[in-house]
């Protein structure tokens, strides 16, 4: 399903590190990797979609996490044309209400994001989040999932501007 395009990344970049998910917590499943030998987390939480901030709430406190620049949501985004990835600082939700959850249990929009392009064009927003893509849309997923793991490490590596400066962009055109 097109909401799921978040976790596909993840599930990429589990597969290019050698990592594995494991369930850590009844709210989410935890992947530690590697990226150019920066020790990563990669965590996909399992609540329902809408509650997806308490997943990252608990991990940030058990994790003690108190800089926020070094951690970035990946998401869907119907505000997006299919094949569009696009990294933030923060700001509001945009109607994504995973994100919407976590900025509430965080209690700042001031979370990196990068979100992906799952098409803005249809009549009902939630029956478009929770189809599939079409069948020539999956023929240049891999493409799209690739190029926004890439971004990923980018930022891990380099920092968030120059991941936005070299990532921000629609693959398709």
């Amino acid at each position: 399903m097109r909401h799921n395009v978040g976790f596909m990344v993840l599930d990429e970049l589990v597969e290019r590190f050698k990592g594995k998910f494991k369930l850590e917590t009844s709210n989410y499943l935890l992947a530690k990797v590697s990226i150019k030998s920066t020790p990563v987390f990669l965590i996909k939480p399992i609540t329902y979609m809408n509650d997806s901030g308490k997943a990252v709430k608990q991990f940030i406190q058990y994790y003690k996490i108190n800089d926020l620049s070094n951690f970035l949501v990946v998401s869907d985004d119907v505000n997006l044309p299919f094949g569009t990835v696009r990294l933030r600082e923060g700001g509001s939700s945009g109607g994504q209400k995973g994100l919407e959850s976590i900025i509430a249990e965080l209690k700042t929009e001031d979370i990196p994001r990068l979100r992906i392009g799952i098409g803005d064009e249809f009549e009902d927003a939630v029956s478009h989040v929770l189809s599939q893509f079409t069948k020539t849309e999956k023929k240049v997923l891999p493409d799209i999932i690739s190029h926004a793991a890439d971004a990923v490490e980018c930022f891990v590596e380099y920092g968030l501007q120059k991941a936005m400066t070299e990532y921000n962009r629609n693959i398709l055109l």
